[in-house]
């Protein structure tokens, strides 16, 4: 993905150097000009949807990646409150592991 959107990237980026380029504007004829100002809005839509597409699978991949963590610290914190004898295993951000009598959440 990364080397598709460089690609586009890289292409969009000469597409702008020749509109930005008056002399090269002024030897082309008014229907090339037309299209080159189309080619480039239609390739930054679709790099900007390829984009997104990229950012989302990014998202995707990181919530499972944090989704498998967190049910393994849970499931060592888990073995060794047995092994242990705690009643709850934590840090400032989140319980990891209580006693069924202490979750209140389940009163």
């Amino acid at each position: 993905m990364e080397g598709v959107l460089g690609e586009k990237e890289r292409v969009l980026t000469d597409l702008n150097t020749k509109l930005n380029d008056t002399d090269y504007l002024d030897s082309l004829t008014l229907e090339a000009e037309t299209e080159l100002k189309r080619k480039f809005r239609s390739l930054g839509q679709e790099a900007a949807g390829l984009q997104q597409q990229y950012m989302q699978a990014l998202q995707q991949a990181n919530f499972k990646i944090v989704q498998a963590l967190t049910e393994s610290v849970s499931q060592a914190s888990q073995t060794l409150a047995k092994k242990e004898g705690y009643d709850i295993i934590g840090n400032k951000e989140t319980t990891f592991f209580t006693v069924q009598n202490l979750d209140v959440l389940n009163l």
